[in-house]
């Protein structure tokens, strides 16, 4: 699964020529829609790893950087995620990184 989340303190956001290929993209869903909406949508709304902001990220790249914005593509198994965050700075969790899958990997707790 391909997961797009922002590598930088500042936080997610997109830059104007993301703006506007969401428009293209979006065609008359994106009409009357102004680019304050269309941007907090894009960037609290959908899920990060919609195929749009995937297909945006791949064809943009560094291109689609919003302001203070660093994003990039984290690539893993297709599972169940959350998007850990610090000061706007991002990193991608899955159930495979998490030690409440396996609670002999919690530290300080006796399971036995």
């Amino acid at each position: 699964m391909k997961i797009i989340a922002n590598g930088c303190f500042g936080g997610f956001s997109v830059s104007e020529k993301a703006l506007l290929w969401f428009r293209e993209k979006m065609g008359q869903e994106a009409v009357g829609v102004s680019d304050l909406s269309l941007s907090m949508a894009i960037e609290y709304s959908i899920s990060r790893n919609h195929p749009l902001l995937v297909q945006c990220f791949e064809e943009l790249g560094e291109e689609m950087n919003g302001r203070a914005a660093k994003l990039y593509m984290h690539e893993g198994p297709d599972e169940p995620y959350w998007i850990q965050e610090y000061d706007g700075s991002e990193s991608v969790r899955t159930m495979s990184d998490s030690p409440w899958k396996d609670p002999a990997k919690i530290k300080g707790f006796d399971f036995e």
